[in-house]
């Protein structure tokens, strides 16, 4: 199981581009992402770290996740805490929200309230439905709404 920390300057290097900064100034950000179909029974996570650091009062986390209509794969997402191990197979546990089996070419929204700024790991993979293997992409946009 891979852990993380809560601070952005124990977030791995390789993954730095994978960490979207949320600040008062700048309240959302996009990426687009690659899910890829695990297995029944496994956890094959794409992992982006929502770094909410900067609201120190809190707020809540909202993102929106659209699976492309040409994805091979339907897509399931887990938003964690810090310092949770992030699963690698059964289900997932220490999740905070989650939204399964979403098919391909729809879109679902995660909501989190927290009261304080920290950083959250957001896995993003293919479903254990689709074909071992399959591929699809992911647009997602996270917001954070003040207190």
């Amino acid at each position: 199981m891979k852990t993380y920390s809560g601070t952005t300057s124990s977030v791995p290097s390789r993954e730095v581009e994978h960490t979207v900064k949320l600040t008062p100034a700048s309240p959302v950000g996009e990426r687009f992402a690659t899910i890829i179909a695990p297995s029944y029974g496994l956890q094959s996570y794409n992992i982006y770290y929502i770094d909410t650091q900067d609201f120190t009062l809190g707020g809540v986390l909202e993102i929106e996740i659209q699976i492309a209509g040409d994805s091979a794969t339907d897509g399931s997402f887990d938003l964690f805490p810090p310092n949770c191990p992030i699963p690698t197979g059964g289900s997932p546990t220490g999740t905070l929200v989650g939204s399964y089996n979403v098919r391909r070419g729809t879109t679902t929204h995660i909501k989190y309230r927290f009261t304080s700024g920290q950083v959250f790991a957001l896995g993003l993979e293919g479903n254990w439905y689709s074909p071992k293997g399959a591929m699809g992409t992911v647009h997602f946009r996270a917001s954070v709404r003040s207190r």
